[in-house]
C-alpha cells in the first residue's frame, strides 16, 4: 500500500495530505488489512478516522496512541514495546507485526512511521509506506536501532471468550399437604373474593 497510490494521496490528513503526510495511517492500515481482511481499512479511511477521532495532532503527525487504544478500534491490539532486538524478533516469531516510527537517517529526515513483518538471518524485512525501494529490503538491526524513536507490536485482537448463560435455579417443587387419610394433595389455591 502506499499513501500516494491515485485516489488515496489527495486525501487530507491534517496540514497536508496522504501522499505526503500518510505514513501513520497507511501503516495502521497495512497491518489492519494483513490481520483483519477489513476492506474498510483504506488508508484514506483511516487517515479521515484519525482526524475525526483526535489521532492527529496538528504540527505534529500521527499521535502514538494510535497503534495501541487507535488500533484496537480496526480489530487491532497494539503494545509498546522496548528497543530490544530480541524483543522485536520474540514478536515476530509470534505472528506480530512491528509498527516503527523512525527518527532522522535512512528513511527520513522529520520523522516517519515504517512496518517489518518479518526477519531471517539478513536482517528485518521492511515495509515502507513511502519507498518502494526500500520495501522487502532487509535491515539489520544495526542498521535501524539508531534510528528508531520508538515501536509497537501489532496483532489481531483477541477474541473474547463467549459468556455463558446462566443455569436456570430448579424450580422447587410447591409444598405438598397431607390429609387425614394419608393422601398428598398440593396446597389449597387461595379463593379470591
Amino acid at each position: 500500500l502506499s499513501p500516494s497510490r491515485p485516489g488515496w494521496g489527495i486525501s487530507p490528513t491534517g496540514s497536508n495530505v496522504l501522499a505526503a503526510t500518510g505514513c501513520g495511517p497507511t501503516s495502521l492500515s497495512i497491518c489492519a488489512l494483513h490481520f483483519t481482511g477489513n476492506p474498510e481499512a483504506t488508508p484514506d479511511r483511516i487517515a479521515q478516522w484519525c482526524l475525526d477521532k483526535g489521532y492527529y495532532v496538528y504540527g505534529a503527525g500521527t499521535a502514538w496512541a494510535l497503534f495501541t487504544k487507535g488500533a484496537a478500534s480496526w480489530g487491532l491490539e497494539g503494545k509498546e514495546l522496548g528497543l530490544w532486538k530480541q524483543g522485536m524478533q520474540n514478536a515476530l516469531d509470534e505472528g506480530k507485526w512491528l509498527v516503527l516510527i523512525m527518527d532522522d537517517g535512512k528513511f527520513t529526515v522529520f520523522g516517519h512511521f515504517i512496518v517489518i513483518c518479518g526477519y531471517d538471518d539478513e536482517g528485518f524485512q521492511v515495509l515502507d509506506p513511502f519507498s518502494k525501494a526500500r520495501t522487502g529490503v532487509r535491515w539489520t538491526y544495526e542498521q535501524i536501532s539508531g534510528e528508531i524513536s520508538n515501536l509497537w507490536a501489532i496483532s489481531a485482537a483477541p477474541v473474547p471468550e463467549p459468556t455463558p448463560e446462566p443455569t436456570p435455579e430448579p424450580t422447587p417443587d410447591p409444598p405438598q399437604e397431607e390429609t387425614d387419610d394419608g393422601v398428598v394433595v398440593p396446597p389449597a389455591q387461595a379463593s379470591g373474593d
